[in-house]
This record gives structure tokens, C-alpha cells and sequence, in this order.
């Protein structure tokens, strides 16, 4: 679990061209909604992650999803990922939801 913003930058190789990641994790909190709204306006795609045992991440996202077509508009790709899919017996949130939401 994240406490404050985790960032770190990584640089990978695509079609023979360098390409640095950066990468904000904020751990969802409601109070970095106001800093993040600044990194999604230079965005070129946005991660948004929710736990698959913990609902209330879920429905969370949601409001991230929002904040960041407020932001940015339409035009920023969105990759939606459920993790702690290893945890099968504790998932609160159906695989259908995730795949509806990611439509």
C-alpha cells in the first residue's frame, strides 16, 4: 500500500525508440484528486487499477475515470487493470463489471 505519491520513471525500448515512463502512483487516495488532475492534462495514457477483493476500489474508479476525461477530454488512452487476480476466492468484484467498465 502506497502512503503519499510513489513515483518512479522507467525507460523502455518500443520499435527501436526510447521511451521514459513515468509513473504516479497515488494508491487511489481522494486527497491527491487535485495533484493528478495536473499529470493526466501531459498525459500520454493513464493507468487506473482497482483490486478485484475490495469493492469500494472498484467503485472508485469510476470517479477517477471522470476526473480524468474532465481533465484531459477523450483523447488520452486508458488502460483499466484489476489486480490480485491470484486471490480468486476473496474477488468482491465480477469479472464482468471490470470488462463492462474497461468498454
Amino acid at each position: 500500500s502506497v502512503i503519499g505519491v510513489d513515483y518512479n520513471v522507467k525507460t523502455i525500448t518500443v520499435d527501436n525508440t526510447k521511451v521514459a515512463l513515468q509513473l504516479w502512483d497515488t494508491a487511489g487516495q481522494e486527497r491527491y484528486r487535485s495533484i493528478t488532475k495536473q499529470f493526466f492534462r501531459k498525459a500520454d495514457g493513464v493507468i487506473v487499477m482497482y483490486d478485484i477483493t475490495a469493492k469500494d476500489t472498484f467503485t472508485t474508479v469510476k470517479q477517477w475515470l471522470r476526473s480524468i476525461e474532465e481533465t484531459t477530454g477523450e483523447n488520452v488512452p486508458v488502460l483499466l487493470l484489476g489486480n490480485k487476480t491470484d486471490n480468486e476466492k476473496e474477488r468482491e468484484v465480477p469479472v464482468g463489471m471490470g470488462e463492462h467498465l474497461a468498454k
